[in-house]
Parts: structure tokens; C-alpha cells; sequence
């Protein structure tokens, strides 16, 4: 494993293993799933793109499931006291659709054009938003295509407490780098 586990919860019953393909994955946690019994815990460990999925694809099949096993993304959910803003970002480029939900109290998002660090920047000092919707409480919004590639996000400080539940998926092979992760080939 690439993160070293705390000793409290090292013993003889983890298992560190290295994958050579989704495949071997899938059939690992297979065979784990077909030898588990009811109230055994697996936890798994790891960044995006380390095979979670796959494995949990394994231990459903090992256990006589048919049900679909998606990757399970994200959720993020985050509390904003009064006065509490939101700086100017985009988020990273390896989530394919960013959605949330807007809880208490209203605000207001702002976008603007991206532009990349190292670019050369407009002069006139601060870029200013080029668009702004209102986050009644309890709405929701979609963030897909040009909102997530080309324009940048920010909230300004909130009068009242406001919860913020954010979801995300990940693009289809993008690793935690933003970068498409090849595995090594095996030759089997």
C-alpha cells in the first residue's frame, strides 16, 4: 500500500496486495468474497484509480450478486458559518460532474473565465464575475461541460449558517493526478 496504516489497526488480518490488472482484481476479490461470512468487515484503502472498485466488483460477484457495482465517486458536505466564503476555484479536472444541493440560508455563485496559472493575465488588476445565480436554500445545481472547464467559481460571504452538500464523479480514466493511469501489462 502506498499510505503506511497507523499500528492500532495493523495486525495479521491485513492484507497488501499488488494488482497487475483490473481482472486479477476482480477475480482477487472473488475468491475474498466467496470465503467471507456474515458480519466480516473488509475496509479498503487507496486513492482514485487503486482498484476499489474492482475489487468490490469481486466480492459482490464471490458473494451471488448480480446487482451493479458502480465506482461510488464522492460526497462532500461542508458548513459555512456567517461571514464563511467560498474562494475563487475550479474544481479539479479529474471530476466529470460536479452537482450540489444548497441547505439554510441563500447565496449567490459566481462564475468567471478560467485561466490557467502561468497564463498571462489581463491587466486592470482583479477579474471581476461574468455571471451569478442565486442558491435559494434547498436548491440544487448542476455543474457539466463549460461551467467545469471554463469558468472558475466562487461564493462570497454568507449572512447566515449554510450547509453545502457537494457530489462528484469521477471522469472515466482519470487517477487522483489528473492523469490517465495505465497499469503494467502482464503478458497473460
Amino acid at each position: 500500500m502506498s499510505k503506511q496504516l497507523s499500528t492500532a489497526v495493523q495486525s495479521q488480518h491485513i492484507l497488501d496486495f499488488i494488482s497487475h490488472s483490473a481482472a486479477q482484481t476482480i477475480r482477487l476479490g472473488q475468491r475474498l468474497g466467496e470465503l467471507m461470512r456474515q458480519g466480516d468487515l473488509v475496509v479498503l484503502l487507496g486513492d482514485f484509480g487503486a482498484g476499489k472498485t474492482h475489487m468490490i466488483k469481486g466480492i459482490a460477484q464471490g458473494l451471488g450478486s448480480t446487482d451493479l457495482v458502480n465506482s461510488p465517486s464522492f460526497v462532500l458536505i461542508n458548513e459555512y458559518r456567517a461571514g464563511s466564503p467560498i474562494g475563487w476555484h475550479r474544481d479539479a479536472p479529474q471530476y466529470a460532474i460536479v452537482a450540489g444541493v444548497s441547505l439554510l440560508s441563500p447565496c449567490r455563485m459566481r462564475f468567471r473565465p478560467y485561466v490557467s496559472p502561468g497564463a498571462t493575465q489581463p491587466s486592470g488588476g482583479r477579474r471581476a464575475s461574468t455571471h451569478e445565480i442565486l442558491l435559494a436554500p434547498r436548491s440544487a445545481y448542476l455543474m457539466t461541460g463549460e461551467s467545469r472547464s471554463a469558468y472558475e467559481h466562487s461564493i462570497p460571504p454568507v449572512a447566515e449558517l449554510r450547509y453545502s452538500v457537494t457530489f462528484r464523479t469521477l471522469r472515466a480514466g482519470r487517477g487522483r493526478s489528473g492523469r490517465t493511469r495505465r497499469l503494467p501489462r502482464t503478458g497473460r
